[in-house]
């Protein structure tokens, strides 16, 4: 064998060098991310432009569907000295391009969560119906269709294909959204009245056969069952519908809250807080000016004008790469420390409950076993978002004795917000040591666990 290094001393020395170098360049192109992300940071918080306080009553008590239909018929059914101020704009606006005669509006009715109704205005000479699905509910068979019947049949007044009018208000906006409706919405059975289990042709997934390219579909249509369902009213009433999503948000903020008279403040909030809550549902609550602002911030930093629209793209995509690399880093850094955030935590601890068991597995957890729960911290680091959390923790799943110790334990630590499953009761914290502190003394004034001299 020959003893002889494979590379010199003075290789070495250049490899090393070579070495120093590539890192010295990586960690520059690092800093540079960095100062990218931090200038972005700037403009976030003290550009004119920046986001405002938000704070929507909507938002906070997270108004489901039947709350915004209310809200959406509360706001059109302002009068003011005889007239609708936001009614007939909106219709104006929306409805009079489909075929709506203005002069129509007399008298209108408007109700919420009526019939089974989201929103529905009748007048003399025209009826409105308005499908909300701004909180993402499905389509029911035969849905619009009802709904169409029913006013086709109003005892009171007779509404038809001339003069009833359809707004549907969608969270998701496709192409050709009323074409993707499932067939059935606008299609009524002889049994539509029955409850969705005991109408023939309703499967599990509240679909009709019609909705379906099945094999047996040419079977099913020529039953005399399916030969007796209305299917015209899709083609009567197509015309007469209009789909709204981010339109409405915008016309309630550029159009109602100027016509609304500053003594209607109230109203005025109501509206403003209504429509960013629908920005909220269609995620457009972005500021545009904002991010205006720091994209031509990004264009400074990244872009340069020198350079083919081509070059820059290639450069830009390379610092995408990089930010990845950099995102991958931070993480390890935050698998890192989240390992001893678990130890600081544990030594923090130890003095007062080592006597009670309390385990430590360094780098990793604590616990202390009561009644068969390991009740601790954990780091999270193996978890898709890592992050230190509390928990109580059986392997082999949780009895119901053990149920109701972890709930009394809750209860008298005040803790509200956990997620529970089978085998954990958990929630991610950044003061484990305090709260495990809590729950320890606790388990003790609860019974559960014996206290020490």
């Amino acid at each position: 064998m020959c003893d002889r290094p494979a590379l010199s001393r003075k290789n070495i020395d250049e490899l090393l060098k070579l070495s120093d170098s590539l890192v010295e360049e990586c960690l520059k192109r690092y800093l540079f991310l960095l100062s990218v992300a931090e200038g972005l940071n700037y403009i976030q918080n003290h550009s004119e432009n920046k986001v405002p306080y938000t704070l929507n009553v909507f938002e906070w008590y997270d108004s489901d569907e039947p709350t915004t239909s209310l809200a959406m018929a509360e706001i059109l059914k302002y009068k003011d000295g005889g007239a609708y101020p936001l009614l007939e704009p909106f219709i104006q606006k929306f409805l009079v391009p489909i075929g709506f005669d203005s002069k129509w509006i007399e008298n209108p009715v408007i109700t919420a969560e009526k019939d089974r109704i989201d929103i529905c205005v009748k007048d003399n000479k025209y009826a409105i119906i308005f499908e909300n699905k701004v909180k993402g509910a499905n389509y029911q068979p035969n849905q619009l269709a009802r709904y169409i019947h029913k006013l086709n049949n109003c005892v009171c007044r007779h509404y038809h294909r001339d003069n009833i009018f359809i707004v549907l208000m969608p969270i998701h906006l496709v192409k050709d959204y009323v074409q993707s409706l499932p067939q059935s919405v606008w299609r009524l059975p002889m049994d539509y009245h029955r409850p969705k289990n005991e109408q023939r042709c309703v499967t599990e997934q509240d679909l009709c056969w019609c909705d379906y390219k099945h094999s047996d579909w040419d079977k099913q249509w020529d039953g005399d069952f399916c030969k007796s369902c209305i299917k015209t009213y899709k083609r009567d009433y197509e015309a007469h519908t209009v789909v709204l999503q981010y339109e409405l948000a915008e016309w309630l903020i550029t159009d109602c809250v100027k016509i609304i008279p500053a003594k209607e403040y109230i109203l005025k909030s109501f509206v403003i807080q209504f429509a960013d809550f629908l920005n909220l549902q269609y995620g457009t609550r972005e500021n545009q000016k904002l991010k205006r602002e720091m994209e031509k911030y990004l264009r400074e930093k990244l872009f340069d004008n020198g350079k083919p629209n081509v070059d820059n793209w290639n450069a830009i995509n390379e610092k995408l790469s990089e930010i990845k690399k950099l995102e991958e880093e931070i993480v390890r850094l935050l698998d890192s420390i989240s390992c001893d955030v678990i130890d600081d935590w544990c030594d923090e601890l130890l003095p007062n409950w080592k006597y009670y068991g309390l385990r430590h597995e360094k780098q990793n957890c604590f616990y202390i076993n009561i009644q068969g729960v390991r009740i601790g911290c954990w780091n999270g680091k193996d978890a898709e978002e890592p992050q230190s959390y509390w928990g109580f923790h059986s392997e082999k799943g949780f009895t119901q004795k053990q149920h109701k110790m972890i709930e009394a334990i809750l209860d008298k630590a005040e803790i509200g917000d956990r997620y529970i499953n089978d085998t954990w009761y958990w929630n991610y914290t950044c003061s484990g040591a305090e709260i495990c502190n809590v729950f320890y003394n606790a388990a003790i004034e609860l019974g559960y666990m014996e206290k020490q001299a």
